[in-house]
């Protein structure tokens, strides 16, 4: 309401000033008429905002989505080049899976701390293939 106060006062209330009283038209339906206009071009402006804010939003989620792929697509390709398959299972159960150690354990029937020794191990050479060592990784591979 305070809007349409201001909407109504600007310039020293010409807006007010406007009612002529012409056709017998009173006050209150011309103010109930002009407030309609007042909020239904308020609506239209809050409604194209949050139709910019949608699409802000849409154009995030997409490029969240694409960096999401591109970083699953890395993530794939490096545990592809790891020597040792089990570090990349370990990397794969206990990271993108979420299994926690107590549960590879028993899967693997292995020690929960043989488990974080093969975890450290599978971290080290992932990050040593992913920094830039995948070079030497593809040529034992391809042989």
């Amino acid at each position: 309401m305070n809007e349409l106060y201001l909407e109504l006062n600007a310039g020293n209330w010409k807006r007010l000033d406007s009612f002529l009283g012409i056709n017998d038209c009173h006050l209150k339906t011309w103010l109930s008429v002009v407030s309609w206009h007042f909020f239904v071009k308020k609506k239209m402006v809050l409604m194209e905002k949050d139709s910019e804010e949608e699409l802000i939003n849409s154009c995030r989620n997409t490029y969240n989505t694409e960096l999401n792929l591109e970083v699953d697509i890395d993530v794939k390709r490096v545990m592809s080049l790891m020597k040792n398959k089990r570090y990349a299972d370990i990397l794969r159960l206990m990271i993108i899976e979420g299994y926690t150690p107590e549960e590879v354990a028993r899967k693997w029937n292995k020690t929960i701390d043989n488990i974080y020794n093969i975890k450290h191990r599978a971290i080290k050479e992932f990050l040593s293939i992913y920094n830039g060592n995948i070079s030497t990784y593809n040529r034992i591979k391809m042989n």
